[in-house]
Protein backbone atom coordinates (compact mmCIF):
# COMPACT_ATOMS: atom_id res chain seq x y z
CA UNK A 1 0.00 0.00 0.00
CA UNK A 2 2.73 2.73 1.16
CA UNK A 3 4.27 2.00 -2.31
CA UNK A 4 1.29 2.42 -4.37
CA UNK A 5 0.42 5.51 -2.04
CA UNK A 6 4.18 6.80 -3.10
CA UNK A 7 3.75 6.38 -6.23
CA UNK A 8 0.38 8.03 -7.01
CA UNK A 9 2.00 10.57 -4.89
CA UNK A 10 4.81 10.90 -7.15
CA UNK A 11 2.83 10.43 -10.43
CA UNK A 12 3.77 13.11 -13.11
CA UNK A 13 -0.11 13.56 -13.33
CA UNK A 14 0.00 15.03 -9.95
CA UNK A 15 2.88 17.17 -10.15
CA UNK A 16 1.33 18.64 -13.62
CA UNK A 17 -2.22 19.63 -11.36
CA UNK A 18 -0.03 21.16 -8.72
CA UNK A 19 2.31 23.24 -11.24
CA UNK A 20 -1.11 24.80 -12.67
CA UNK A 21 -2.80 25.80 -9.85
CA UNK A 22 0.51 27.48 -8.67
CA UNK A 23 -0.08 29.63 -11.82
CA UNK A 24 -3.41 31.11 -9.05
CA UNK A 25 -1.78 34.08 -7.62
CA UNK A 26 -3.41 33.06 -4.14
CA UNK A 27 -1.99 29.56 -4.15
CA UNK A 28 1.54 31.08 -5.83
CA UNK A 29 1.27 33.50 -2.89
CA UNK A 30 0.33 30.97 0.20
CA UNK A 31 2.83 28.30 -1.00
CA UNK A 32 5.70 30.93 -1.09
CA UNK A 33 4.30 31.89 2.89
CA UNK A 34 4.96 27.97 3.70
CA UNK A 35 8.33 27.71 1.47
CA UNK A 36 11.64 26.59 3.63
CA UNK A 37 14.57 27.15 1.29
CA UNK A 38 17.65 25.44 1.61
CA UNK A 39 20.15 25.82 5.03
CA UNK A 40 17.26 27.60 6.76
CA UNK A 41 18.89 29.07 9.65
CA UNK A 42 20.18 25.62 11.03
CA UNK A 43 23.64 26.25 11.90
CA UNK A 44 24.50 22.46 11.36
CA UNK A 45 23.29 22.68 7.86
CA UNK A 46 25.19 26.39 6.76
CA UNK A 47 28.43 25.88 9.07
CA UNK A 48 29.60 22.70 6.60
CA UNK A 49 28.92 25.11 3.82
CA UNK A 50 30.45 28.19 5.13
CA UNK A 51 33.98 25.87 5.53
CA UNK A 52 33.92 24.72 2.09
CA UNK A 53 33.43 27.80 0.61
CA UNK A 54 35.77 29.98 2.87
CA UNK A 55 38.57 26.42 1.33
CA UNK A 56 37.52 26.96 -2.37
CA UNK A 57 37.94 30.89 -1.93
CA UNK A 58 41.32 30.11 -0.21
CA UNK A 59 42.45 27.26 -2.82
CA UNK A 60 42.14 29.77 -5.76
CA UNK A 61 43.83 32.14 -4.13
CA UNK A 62 41.68 34.71 -3.35
CA UNK A 63 41.14 36.40 0.17
CA UNK A 64 38.34 38.27 2.15
CA UNK A 65 39.88 40.96 3.96
CA UNK A 66 38.85 44.12 1.68
CA UNK A 67 36.89 42.07 -1.08
CA UNK A 68 33.36 42.49 -2.27
CA UNK A 69 31.12 39.22 -2.19
CA UNK A 70 28.48 38.57 -4.19
CA UNK A 71 26.08 35.38 -3.10
CA UNK A 72 23.72 33.87 -5.78
CA UNK A 73 20.31 32.95 -4.29
CA UNK A 74 20.57 33.26 -0.55
CA UNK A 75 17.21 32.50 0.17
CA UNK A 76 15.86 32.69 3.91
CA UNK A 77 19.61 32.18 4.48
CA UNK A 78 21.62 35.51 5.33
CA UNK A 79 24.14 33.85 7.30
CA UNK A 80 26.74 32.75 4.81
CA UNK A 81 26.55 37.25 3.92
CA UNK A 82 26.94 38.01 7.54
CA UNK A 83 29.97 35.44 7.81
CA UNK A 84 31.54 36.93 5.00
CA UNK A 85 31.73 40.32 6.77
CA UNK A 86 33.19 38.62 10.10
CA UNK A 87 35.91 37.19 8.24
CA UNK A 88 37.09 41.09 6.64
CA UNK A 89 34.85 40.81 3.53
CA UNK A 90 33.98 44.85 3.00
CA UNK A 91 31.24 44.51 1.08
CA UNK A 92 28.45 41.67 0.67
CA UNK A 93 25.69 41.34 -1.85
CA UNK A 94 23.13 38.64 -2.08
CA UNK A 95 20.99 38.56 -5.39
CA UNK A 96 18.03 36.57 -5.60
CA UNK A 97 14.66 35.93 -7.75
CA UNK A 98 12.56 36.34 -4.84
CA UNK A 99 12.61 38.63 -1.77
CA UNK A 100 12.50 35.64 0.97
CA UNK A 101 15.09 38.24 3.18
CA UNK A 102 13.58 41.94 4.27
CA UNK A 103 14.97 44.76 5.48
CA UNK A 104 15.57 43.14 9.01
CA UNK A 105 18.29 41.64 7.51
CA UNK A 106 20.51 44.33 8.13
CA UNK A 107 19.68 44.41 12.28
CA UNK A 108 22.31 43.03 14.18
CA UNK A 109 20.62 41.35 16.45
CA UNK A 110 19.34 38.99 13.88
CA UNK A 111 23.08 37.55 13.99
CA UNK A 112 23.81 36.81 17.58
CA UNK A 113 22.99 32.85 17.08
CA UNK A 114 24.93 33.20 14.26
CA UNK A 115 27.98 34.64 15.86
CA UNK A 116 27.78 32.52 18.91
CA UNK A 117 27.59 29.11 16.52
CA UNK A 118 30.44 30.54 14.50
CA UNK A 119 32.72 31.41 17.71
CA UNK A 120 31.72 27.37 18.75
CA UNK A 121 33.03 26.11 15.40
CA UNK A 122 36.45 28.00 15.63
CA UNK A 123 37.06 26.62 18.69
CA UNK A 124 36.49 22.97 17.45
CA UNK A 125 38.54 23.96 14.23
CA UNK A 126 35.61 23.14 12.54
CA UNK A 127 35.72 26.63 10.43
CA UNK A 128 39.23 28.07 9.59
CA UNK A 129 40.51 30.89 11.72
CA UNK A 130 41.54 33.99 9.41
CA UNK A 131 44.00 37.25 10.27
CA UNK A 132 40.83 39.23 8.85
CA UNK A 133 38.20 37.12 11.13
CA UNK A 134 36.87 39.76 13.75
CA UNK A 135 34.00 38.41 15.35
CA UNK A 136 33.03 41.80 17.28
CA UNK A 137 32.36 43.42 14.19
CA UNK A 138 28.94 45.47 14.75
CA UNK A 139 29.11 44.74 17.72
CA UNK A 140 27.31 47.61 19.66
CA UNK A 141 25.74 48.50 16.71
CA UNK A 142 21.62 48.27 16.27
CA UNK A 143 22.02 47.57 12.44
CA UNK A 144 24.65 47.11 9.36
CA UNK A 145 24.80 49.38 6.52
CA UNK A 146 23.23 49.04 3.41
CA UNK A 147 26.97 49.97 2.33
CA UNK A 148 28.43 46.65 3.79
CA UNK A 149 25.33 44.41 3.11
CA UNK A 150 23.18 44.66 0.25
CA UNK A 151 20.26 42.66 -0.85
CA UNK A 152 18.71 42.92 -4.73
CA UNK A 153 16.47 41.34 -6.55
CA UNK A 154 17.17 40.44 -10.27
CA UNK A 155 15.60 38.44 -13.00
CA UNK A 156 17.90 35.30 -12.99
CA UNK A 157 19.79 37.00 -16.24
CA UNK A 158 21.31 40.06 -15.29
CA UNK A 159 22.69 40.83 -11.93
CA UNK A 160 22.32 44.51 -11.20
CA UNK A 161 26.16 45.22 -10.21
CA UNK A 162 28.22 47.13 -12.41
CA UNK A 163 31.49 45.41 -14.23
CA UNK A 164 34.64 44.63 -12.37
CA UNK A 165 32.77 45.32 -9.03
CA UNK A 166 33.13 41.81 -7.11
CA UNK A 167 35.73 40.04 -5.94
CA UNK A 168 34.18 36.32 -4.97
CA UNK A 169 31.19 34.71 -6.21
CA UNK A 170 29.79 32.55 -4.28
CA UNK A 171 26.34 29.94 -4.42
CA UNK A 172 25.19 26.52 -2.91
CA UNK A 173 22.42 24.65 -4.83
CA UNK A 174 21.37 27.49 -6.91
CA UNK A 175 22.72 26.83 -10.34
CA UNK A 176 20.64 23.86 -10.53
CA UNK A 177 17.80 26.16 -10.51
CA UNK A 178 18.66 28.89 -12.60
CA UNK A 179 16.66 28.96 -16.57
CA UNK A 180 19.61 30.49 -17.87
CA UNK A 181 23.13 29.24 -17.32
CA UNK A 182 24.78 30.68 -19.88
CA UNK A 183 23.79 33.91 -19.56
CA UNK A 184 24.16 34.00 -15.87
CA UNK A 185 27.66 32.59 -15.69
CA UNK A 186 28.59 35.06 -18.47
CA UNK A 187 27.18 37.97 -16.71
CA UNK A 188 29.13 36.21 -13.52
CA UNK A 189 32.29 36.99 -15.72
CA UNK A 190 31.22 40.36 -16.58
CA UNK A 191 30.63 41.77 -12.89
CA UNK A 192 33.96 39.70 -11.67
CA UNK A 193 37.48 41.81 -11.37
CA UNK A 194 40.37 40.79 -13.08
CA UNK A 195 41.26 37.19 -11.15
CA UNK A 196 38.13 37.27 -9.42
CA UNK A 197 36.98 33.88 -7.77
CA UNK A 198 33.71 32.12 -8.33
CA UNK A 199 33.25 29.12 -6.23
CA UNK A 200 29.74 26.69 -7.06
CA UNK A 201 28.34 23.89 -5.18
CA UNK A 202 25.99 22.56 -7.85
CA UNK A 203 22.88 19.83 -6.67
CA UNK A 204 22.93 17.51 -9.88
CA UNK A 205 19.89 15.07 -7.77
CA UNK A 206 16.27 15.03 -8.64
CA UNK A 207 14.61 17.49 -5.81
CA UNK A 208 11.56 15.38 -5.69
CA UNK A 209 12.47 12.53 -4.58
CA UNK A 210 15.14 13.54 -1.50
CA UNK A 211 14.59 11.56 1.91
CA UNK A 212 11.95 9.34 -0.09
CA UNK A 213 14.53 6.58 -0.69
CA UNK A 214 13.51 6.48 -4.82
CA UNK A 215 15.67 6.97 -8.08
CA UNK A 216 17.70 9.80 -7.34
CA UNK A 217 18.00 10.56 -11.54
CA UNK A 218 13.98 10.22 -11.71
CA UNK A 219 13.64 13.40 -13.39
CA UNK A 220 15.49 12.55 -15.94
CA UNK A 221 12.89 10.11 -17.14
CA UNK A 222 10.76 13.11 -18.59
CA UNK A 223 10.89 15.13 -22.23
CA UNK A 224 11.44 18.62 -21.46
CA UNK A 225 7.81 19.32 -22.20
CA UNK A 226 6.47 17.12 -19.31
CA UNK A 227 8.83 18.61 -17.49
CA UNK A 228 7.90 22.46 -17.83
CA UNK A 229 4.41 20.88 -17.29
CA UNK A 230 5.46 19.66 -14.49
CA UNK A 231 7.53 22.10 -12.30
CA UNK A 232 7.49 25.51 -14.51
CA UNK A 233 5.87 27.10 -11.90
CA UNK A 234 7.28 25.52 -8.62
CA UNK A 235 10.78 26.52 -6.42
CA UNK A 236 12.11 22.86 -6.99
CA UNK A 237 12.09 23.12 -11.13
CA UNK A 238 15.83 22.60 -12.38
CA UNK A 239 17.45 22.28 -15.53
CA UNK A 240 18.79 19.16 -15.27
CA UNK A 241 22.15 19.83 -16.70
CA UNK A 242 24.82 17.32 -16.45
CA UNK A 243 28.55 17.58 -15.50
CA UNK A 244 29.77 17.78 -18.96
CA UNK A 245 27.21 20.32 -19.38
CA UNK A 246 28.46 22.51 -16.49
CA UNK A 247 32.01 21.82 -17.86
CA UNK A 248 31.34 23.54 -21.36
CA UNK A 249 29.25 26.30 -20.13
CA UNK A 250 32.14 27.37 -17.87
CA UNK A 251 34.77 26.81 -20.87
CA UNK A 252 32.63 28.83 -22.98
CA UNK A 253 32.54 31.42 -20.74
CA UNK A 254 36.51 31.69 -20.66
CA UNK A 255 36.88 31.46 -17.04
CA UNK A 256 40.14 29.77 -15.49
CA UNK A 257 39.61 26.05 -13.65
CA UNK A 258 40.96 25.87 -10.31
CA UNK A 259 39.58 22.93 -8.92
CA UNK A 260 36.87 20.45 -9.44
CA UNK A 261 35.37 17.91 -7.35
CA UNK A 262 32.65 15.50 -8.47
CA UNK A 263 30.80 13.79 -5.92
CA UNK A 264 29.40 10.63 -6.86
CA UNK A 265 26.54 8.27 -5.84
CA UNK A 266 25.33 4.98 -6.46
CA UNK A 267 22.73 4.92 -8.75
CA UNK A 268 19.52 3.58 -7.26
CA UNK A 269 18.28 0.14 -8.20
CA UNK A 270 15.35 1.48 -9.67
CA UNK A 271 17.41 3.52 -12.32
CA UNK A 272 17.07 2.29 -15.93
CA UNK A 273 18.96 3.66 -18.87
CA UNK A 274 16.00 2.58 -21.13
CA UNK A 275 13.36 5.03 -18.96
CA UNK A 276 15.27 8.48 -19.41
CA UNK A 277 13.89 10.73 -21.89
CA UNK A 278 16.17 10.62 -25.34
CA UNK A 279 18.13 13.70 -24.61
CA UNK A 280 19.83 12.12 -21.53
CA UNK A 281 20.66 8.46 -22.68
CA UNK A 282 24.08 10.01 -24.37
CA UNK A 283 25.49 10.24 -20.67
CA UNK A 284 27.83 7.03 -19.89
CA UNK A 285 27.22 5.92 -15.97
CA UNK A 286 29.41 7.39 -14.77
CA UNK A 287 28.45 11.10 -15.83
CA UNK A 288 24.78 10.33 -14.78
CA UNK A 289 26.13 9.23 -10.69
CA UNK A 290 27.65 12.66 -10.33
CA UNK A 291 25.46 14.09 -7.49
CA UNK A 292 27.36 17.18 -6.81
CA UNK A 293 29.23 19.47 -8.60
CA UNK A 294 32.05 21.65 -7.20
CA UNK A 295 33.97 23.70 -8.96
CA UNK A 296 36.23 27.00 -8.70
CA UNK A 297 37.26 29.30 -11.32
CA UNK A 298 39.26 32.23 -11.69
CA UNK A 299 38.22 35.57 -14.36
CA UNK A 300 41.11 36.21 -16.49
Amino acid sequence: MNAIRELLLDSPTRHVVQNALMGIPVVRSSARRFHHTGLGRDPDKIAPVLGELLSMTLEAGGKLQGQVLLELGPGQTPDLLFAALLYGVRRAVGVDVVPYLSESVRRVWTYTATREWIAARLATGQLPSDSGLRLSRYEGQASISEDDLKLSLYDGQTIPLPDNSVDIIWSKSVLEHVRFPTELINEMCRVLRPEGVMCHIIDLRDHYTFGKDMDWLRFLRYSNKLWESMTSRRSAWTNRLRAPQWDEIFAAAGVVPVAKRLERAELHPQFSRKRLATKFRTFTDEELCVAWYRAVHRAP
